[in-house]
C-alpha cells in the first residue's frame, strides 16, 4: 500500500491515542521515522503535567486542551491553579490602577513609595513594570501586556524564571516545579 506522507499522518491521528501511537516507516534506503499521532503526543504530555505547564497553558489559554485527558487530581490542581491566577489578576489590575493614579513625578519617589514597609508586600511585585512604564513616559500597562514580554515568540511559552516567580513569589505556592 503506497501512501502519501499526509495521508499516513492523517491515519495516525485518527487512531485511538490509547491504543495506537502511531507508526514506523521505514524507507527504501532503510531510514526509520516515527509518525506518531497528535492525540497520542497530547495524552502522554498529560501526565507529566507539572505545576509550571498547568500555569503557563493557564497564561497561553491552552489548558482547555488538556482538561478532557487529565485525571481527576490534575482536574483539581487546574482549578486550584486557575482560581489563585484569576485572583491574582484581579488583585494586580486593582493595584495597577492604584499606581496609574498616584502619577510619581521622579523615580526616586516611586523608589521610596515602593520601599516603605507598609507597601512592600502588597505593592513590591509590580515595582518593576512601574519603573519600567515611567522609564517610558506611559501609564502602567494592563497585566496582560506586563507579562507578554517574558513569552517565548517561538514556543508560546513562559520563561521558566518568569513562571517560578509567578508561582512562588505572587502565587505563595512552596513547591518546586
Amino acid at each position: 500500500m503506497n501512501l502519501s506522507f499526509d495521508e499516513i499522518v492523517k491515519v495516525a491521528n485518527d487512531r485511538d491515542p490509547l491504543k495506537n501511537e502511531g507508526f514506523v516507516l521505514v524507507t527504501s534506503d532503510f531510514q526509520r521515522m516515527k509518525i506518531k499521532s497528535e492525540k497520542y503526543v497530547t495524552y502522554n504530555k498529560v501526565h507529566d503535567l507539572t505545576n509550571y505547564d498547568i500555569v503557563n497553558y493557564l497564561l497561553t489559554g491552552e489548558i482547555d486542551d488538556f482538561v478532557p485527558l487529565m485525571a481527576d487530581y490534575q482536574k483539581k490542581m487546574v482549578t486550584d491553579l486557575s482560581e489563585k491566577v484569576s485572583v491574582w489578576a484581579r488583585n494586580a489590575n486593582m493595584v495597577i490602577d492604584e499606581l496609574n493614579a498616584m502619577n510619581f513625578d521622579s523615580k526616586k519617589s516611586m523608589a521610596a513609595f515602593f520601599n516603605a514597609p507598609e507597601n512592600q508586600k502588597k505593592y513590591k511585585q509590580f515595582s518593576r513594570y512601574a519603573y519600567h512604564a515611567f522609564d517610558q513616559n506611559r501609564k502602567i500597562p494592563e497585566i496582560q501586556e506586563c507579562v507578554k514580554q517574558y513569552r517565548d515568540v517561538n514556543t508560546g511559552r513562559y520563561s521558566h524564571g518568569f513562571l517560578q516567580t509567578f508561582l512562588y513569589d505572587w502565587l505563595g505556592m512552596n513547591e518546586k516545579v
